[in-house]
């Protein structure tokens, strides 16, 4: 199943350290990382013929990525990103649902957050399928309760630069932008997200991963009846007011 997020990136100043590389007994570590969401949203959409129900596109959540001192970055070498793994678990499965990567020199300020959205399949797919007024697939579901909560972590949150092997499956650049992974047919469920340092030329993870401080979790959904789209499919067949303008919408009546 195609899964997606949309990525937009917002750049804050914040009084976060910069993370320092250090070493023990020949092996380079950074010590304490921590990077977690810092905030989140239900983001709705009007649907129906004339925009009178209120559905759900997915949810926003903004993370924030720790920024590495210029010499550790240097002392890296070709470790030179982080890599961020989104993973979707539900009662039935645990899916992987992408990687996004983040070079270290785009972090210009001391703390850099990105926005991702995880959509429902329907809002997923494109900008003109986010436009329909009756979305794809019968989408009708509206996000009712969720919530940000703490994730168990590990004593130590140590990064110890080691070659773990190569990333399989697509990593996602963020000035790929705008970044979308679909979460499917529906949304409930927990997301876990985990981050690694990285080598993005060699495509190979530089040490374990380790959690965010916290998780989103997706507790329940409800059904929105919208009368003015029964039977309408937009996949197939677009109503007049969802399509892009084209020549002959801007013709004279004759």
């Amino acid at each position: 199943m195609k899964t997606v997020i949309l990525f937009s990136l917002m750049l804050f100043t914040a009084c976060d350290k910069e993370l320092q590389l250090k070493s023990q007994n020949g092996l380079n570590y950074l010590e304490d990382v921590s990077t977690e969401i810092k905030k989140s949203k239900n983001v709705e959409w009007e649907v129906g013929k004339t925009r009178e129900k209120v559905v759900s596109k997915g949810i926003q959540l903004n993370i924030n990525v720790p920024r590495i001192s210029f010499d550790s970055q240097q002392r890296l070498q070709s470790v030179n990103s982080w890599i961020y793994k989104f993973t979707k678990v539900t009662r039935k499965e645990k899916r992987h649902l992408g990687y996004i990567s983040i070079p270290f020199k785009t972090i210009i300020k001391s703390e850099r957050l990105f926005t991702i959205h995880l959509f429902y399949h329907a809002a997923s797919i494109s900008k003109y399928f986010r436009n329909f007024h009756c979305p794809a697939f019968e989408h009708r579901l509206k996000v009712v309760d969720y919530e940000v909560v703490s994730r168990q972590q590990p004593n130590r949150k140590d990064l110890y630069v080691r070659n773990m092997g190569s990333i399989v499956g697509k990593v996602t650049k963020t000035y790929s932008t705008p970044l979308i992974f679909s979460t499917g047919i529906d949304l409930k469920g927990e997301y876990l997200i985990d981050v690694a340092l990285y080598d993005a030329r060699a495509k190979k993870r530089f040490s374990k991963w380790i959690p965010l401080e916290n998780k989103l979790v997706v507790n329940s959904e409800e059904k929105v009846t919208v009368p003015s789209c029964i039977g309408v499919k937009e996949e197939y067949n677009p109503l007049r007011q969802s399509r892009q303008p084209n020549i002959k919408d801007l013709e004279i009546p004759k």
